[in-house]
């Protein structure tokens, strides 16, 4: 019962310290509370993809939780298959909230997973100009400033040659 109850106030604090208002969870089944609890606690540990599952849930059920669109889309950022969603999810947050923390970074991430490195360059040169940035934190985000000029250079371009172009004929004419 004392762990609830202190992890319950831990949740609260964590939520206050995210946004000026609180996560209000007077509201909620006990079942979500417990959830939020399960889920804060995987967070926590990096447990993203496990933690996605829960967080999702949850903020399917109260989709005005500024929190739980944060989290659920830094979760979708480390499953392949929700990239959309974390782009989705991360830009109402930082359209909203700018003072999330990292939100330019993991925007920004969402970004480069999405195959638009214009805006993640954008985002990462005001993350890095933060003066509150730890060396680790500066460290990362030179990285994915890396990733995304080289995702600019390795992008697709338009191809005008024709499958002629490509056909190798050998000496006497014939193609191989």
């Amino acid at each position: 019962m004392k762990n609830k109850l202190l992890m319950m106030i831990l949740i609260l604090v964590i939520s206050n310290i995210f946004s000026q208002e609180a996560v209000k969870t007077t509201k909620w089944r006990i079942s979500e509370v417990d959830s939020l609890t399960v889920a804060q606690t995987m967070f926590d540990d990096q447990n993203f993809v496990l933690a996605l599952s829960v967080f999702g849930k949850l903020q399917e059920d109260h989709p005005e939780v500024l929190y739980l669109k944060y989290v659920t889309g830094i979760c979708c950022l480390f499953k392949c298959d929700s990239y959309e969603r974390s782009l989705k999810l991360l830009a109402e947050v930082y359209s909203k909230n700018k003072k999330a923390e990292d939100i330019e970074y993991y925007l920004a991430r969402a970004y480069h997973y999405n195959n638009k490195y214009e805006e993640a360059l954008i985002l990462l040169d005001k993350y890095l100009n933060k003066k509150k940035i730890t060396g680790p934190q500066k460290r990362n985000a030179l990285i994915l400033v890396d990733y995304c000029h080289k995702g600019k250079t390795l992008v697709a371009r338009n191809d005008e040659g024709k499958l002629e172009d490509y056909i190798w004929v050998n000496k006497e004419g014939a193609e191989k």
